[in-house]
């Protein structure tokens, strides 16, 4: 049987305050007298108590007083319901008792009391209460499914095998190979946002072991001068120190070698006799350097 999780608790105190006698009226001694000295005194600290809760201006009651006053926290104001029962003897010998009984009922009073009901909540059968709770609900969950034609969807975790085949709808879906990636549970939304964490990790893993963009990798240019090697005999590759054939995009760009520099021919004799002869050396020097 499954009991309520609710358990209603309380507390009762029976408490005999064994009266407040004078001591020179009992005539009481020995052990009668130090236990009427131990009772008056637990009688004046729960008067104390008793006037700190009537008075609402107070914030401390001194509770901590006596055992007496300290085990009737409970009992004396806030969540409690308190009875007093006062006994007087209506003898002229008793009056002072008498008033002084009456005076502290009449304290009593004012002490104003909350009672509610004290409600605990049983871990263990809250936690049956609740795995009923899921059982109904998985099998109502189901039966929904079923009369709506989605007995295929699943709501508890994806095995391996079952997340490769979902990891592949989803690179179809990155690749456009399919248009809408169909999403029956929310087990499958949080699997698919698994695998799209997954394949954004790869490819970032993947790009940052490239090489930056524009930078040939290390050793091509070796590669590609050993794989194609000058002939020293082909007269259409340009020897160091030389320069090279002209081109259609334009000249390389090299050094004369020295027995290439052109005849230089006396043009002294060409000139006109009457161009002046600093002018036609400087002429002369400009065209033979041309």
């Amino acid at each position: 049987l499954e009991s309520n999780e609710k358990v209603i608790f309380s507390k009762l105190h029976l408490v005999d305050l064994a009266g407040s006698e004078r001591v020179k009226k009992t005539g009481t001694d020995g052990m009668t007298l130090k236990e009427a000295s131990y009772i008056n005194k637990s009688l004046s600290f729960l008067e104390q108590v008793v006037v700190a809760l009537g008075d609402k201006h107070r914030d401390h009651v001194p509770y901590r007083q006596s055992k007496l006053t300290h085990m009737l926290k409970d009992s004396l104001g806030g969540n409690c319901k308190t009875t007093m029962i006062a006994n007087i003897w209506p003898e002229a010998k008793m009056l002072e008792e008498t008033t002084s009984t009456l005076r502290f009922a009449t304290r009593m009073m004012r002490v104003s009391n909350d009672a509610t009901v004290n409600v605990h909540l049983d871990p263990q059968l809250l936690l049956r209460k609740y795995e009923r709770q899921i059982k109904e609900l998985k099998q109502e969950l189901a039966m929904h499914n079923t009369l709506a034609n989605r007995s295929h969807v699943q709501y508890e975790e994806y095995t391996p095998d079952e997340q490769r085949e979902l990891e592949g709808k989803v690179k179809m879906y990155l690749e456009r190979e399919v248009q809408d990636l169909e999403v029956v549970s929310a087990r499958m939304a949080y699997e698919a946002f698994a695998c799209f964490r997954k394949l954004y990790d790869e490819l970032r893993t993947e790009l940052s072991s490239r090489p930056p963009a524009g930078a040939a990798p290390a050793g091509a240019f070796e590669e590609a001068a050993e794989g194609a090697p000058a002939e020293a005999g082909d007269p259409s590759v340009p020897r160091e120190g030389e320069v090279g054939e002209s081109e259609e995009r334009g000249i390389s760009v090299g050094i004369a070698p020295g027995n290439s520099r052109p005849v230089q021919e006396d043009r002294s004799a060409l000139g006109d006799p009457g161009d002046g002869s600093a002018d036609g050396g400087a002429g002369g020097a400009d065209r033979t350097s041309l």
